[in-house]
């Protein structure tokens, strides 16, 4: 990526180490928490849904006690730009960047999340 200047995902430098949607089933508890603090209405909607459908996402946990226990990922403070651009159904940034000021994004090496 860097070689080419291709720029990733804004999720990734906001403190993601795996994409999918951005409420996936297989998110990691500090996901969650990271979800409530950028999306605090849809997480709340998705909450509803858990409550009208009388089963939660996860089989042991509710999506408020997900977010609870997880920690929201520092990025998200220090990159509103990229926070902007990850929740924007329109991405508009250049996907090219010259190389020389390619940065690694904050969720490279970090955390798994998914299907286990």
């Amino acid at each position: 990526m860097q070689r080419w200047g291709v720029r990733v995902h804004p999720a990734y430098y906001l403190g993601w180490g795996r994409l999918s949607c951005q409420f996936c089933i297989f998110g990691s508890l500090n996901q969650w928490a990271s979800n409530a603090a950028i999306s605090p209405e849809r997480t709340e909607r998705l909450h509803q849904y858990e409550q009208e459908f009388q089963y939660t996402l996860d089989n042991k946990l509710s999506i408020p006690e997900m977010a609870a226990r997880g920690i929201v990922y520092g990025a998200i403070h220090h990159y509103p730009d990229q926070l902007r651009l990850a929740l924007n159904r329109e991405y508009t940034a250049p996907i090219l960047v010259d190389p020389d000021t390619w940065t690694l994004p904050a969720g490279a090496f970090g955390e798994d999340a998914g299907p286990t």
